[in-house]
């Protein structure tokens, strides 16, 4: 648990030194506009259904490492399995990330039913 407070922290830290170089380079933020928007919840709503069709296992490898940024390591320790067998899990989670987001070569871009 602290660990996951420490890493809290850092990307706190992290993003509020990107946020100040980036207003100091005048870099302008733009709002985004409706079709954004949409688009933006959609894949939100994707990367959850993918995420949750994940077994057991290979979804809370998964949270812990992208969502807690937890290391191998740690992860390990935190379920209770070795660190080659999260890089396992890991790695076929993100192979069935990638099948399940991936768009059908049937839908043509701008179309919809």
């Amino acid at each position: 648990m602290h660990n996951l407070a420490v890493d809290e922290i850092r990307k706190r830290s992290v993003r509020s030194r990107w946020r100040d170089s980036a207003d100091a380079r005048d870099i302008p933020h733009f709002p985004a506009g409706p079709a954004e928007l949409f688009e933006q919840r959609e894949l939100r709503v994707a990367i959850d259904r993918a995420v949750h069709s994940l077994s057991e296992r290979r979804r809370e490898v998964f949270v812990l490492g992208y969502f807690h940024s937890l290391s191998y390591v740690q992860i390990a320790e935190t379920v209770g399995i070795s660190p080659a067998t999260v890089k396992n899990h890991m790695a076929a989670a993100l192979a069935d990330l990638r099948a399940a987001l991936r768009p059908s070569p049937t839908a043509a871009p701008g179309l919809t039913d």
